[in-house]
């Protein structure tokens, strides 16, 4: 469960419900202040219409729009307060550093500076760094410095 999602989920469900029943009431009071008391008034339409705005809709259209909006807040809701309680808590993601190379100063007391060299030079000439002959000569000249 994580309780961050089941609350906005909760949120959302919870103020959707009231709101259904408040937004008749809470829009008629806009809509008369708006058309001055009477939403076919020929000063709305005529203030409207300049400033080039569309018609006013009927007062129950926009009252049954809005009642559907808030209708689908409470099933959005509670699609979110459903996956909130189905979702698994996960913890935080860690990284871990592996490294196959052993650290400079972590080398064993018996490892010979020289083996390191000579395993890379194998890589270069496995790279095509460098030719056998190449390798070869390298290789004598560390075997000779042991």
């Amino acid at each position: 469960m994580k309780p961050k999602i089941v609350i906005i989920g909760a949120a959302f469900a919870l103020l959707a419900i009231p709101a259904y029943s408040v937004v008749p009431h809470f829009i008629t009071r806009v809509m008369n202040k708006l058309t001055f008391g009477n939403e076919q008034s020929p000063m709305a339409s005529q203030i409207f219409s300049q400033l080039g705005m569309p018609p006013i809709p009927p007062l129950q259209e926009i009252i049954a729009f809005v009642q559907y909006c808030c209708i689908g807040l409470v099933v959005a809701g509670a699609g979110i307060l459903i996956f909130g309680l189905a979702s698994k808590k996960t913890s935080k993601p860690f990284s871990v550093k592996v490294s196959l190379e052993p650290e400079p100063d972590m080398r064993l007391p018996d490892e010979d500076p020289n083996i390191k060299a000579i395993h890379l030079l194998q890589e270069r000439l496995a790279k095509g760094e460098i030719t056998s002959s190449q390798y070869k000569n390298i290789r004598k000249m560390l075997e000779e410095k042991r």
